[in-house]
């Protein structure tokens, strides 16, 4: 399976069709039959869709939780002057920066837009070297679990609708479970996502810096 294959399954797909399950089987719209061809086809399609909406939800969630330094990759931006020596390790972080400047990048809160810009020149210059397989799996492990994240969030809206409509009983029932273990999932995989994206920034950065050589 080539990189762009993996990231489109495990950041689209997967968080997609597990919030149409979960939300199918909580709202009982499941399908008490098997599935077939057709209805199988509509369901991937489902999926997919639903995968970049929660996408658009995730990032927003990651977002608000990185605020204000923005994604371990941004660290030479942030206002912060230590940020990138806490994420890369200050012998390292010089080196990055000295690399960063033969491209033009100068110190400085840059606009979001030149961030991402210089971030892909980055990516660019690994993938010319043809060093991307780990850098390309950390980084559809990192869309999977902030995927996943948006994914218990948006279910745990769909079961705490549920329990109230249902008269919001004081019990453990379906709905009330089912809230609070993705309360606790989401608390994982946020911690669980923040790691993975420092292991995928220092993974980039690590070969930008060998593809300099």
């Amino acid at each position: 399976m080539r990189s762009f294959e993996l990231y489109e399954f495990a950041s689209y797909l997967v968080p997609g069709g597990i919030l149409l399950a979960a939300t199918a089987w909580l709202t009982g719209l499941a399908p008490t039959s098997g599935l077939g061809f057709v209805e199988a086809g509509i369901g991937l399609l489902g999926a997919y869709a639903a995968g970049h909406v929660i996408q658009a939800f995730s990032r927003w969630i990651d977002r608000v939780l990185r605020w204000p330094h923005g994604p371990p990759t941004h660290a030479f931006w942030s206002e912060d002057p230590k940020r990138a020596d806490d994420v890369f390790g200050e012998s390292q972080a010089t080196q990055i920066r000295d690399a960063l400047q033969r491209m033009s990048w100068e110190p400085g809160n840059h606009h979001r837009a030149e961030r991402e810009m210089l971030v892909q020149r980055v990516f660019a210059r690994v993938a010319a070297d043809d060093n991307l397989e780990r850098v390309s799996i950390l980084n559809a492990n990192y869309g999977l679990q902030r995927g996943l994240l948006g994914t218990a969030v948006a279910v745990a809206l769909v079961a705490a609708w549920r329990w109230w409509a249902d008269g919001h009983p004081l019990a453990w029932t379906v709905e009330t479970t089912t809230l609070a273990l993705c309360l606790v999932a989401g608390a994982l995989l946020a911690r669980q996502a923040r790691e993975t994206s420092k292991k995928y920034a220092v993974q980039l950065y690590a070969h930008f810096l060998e593809a300099g050589k």
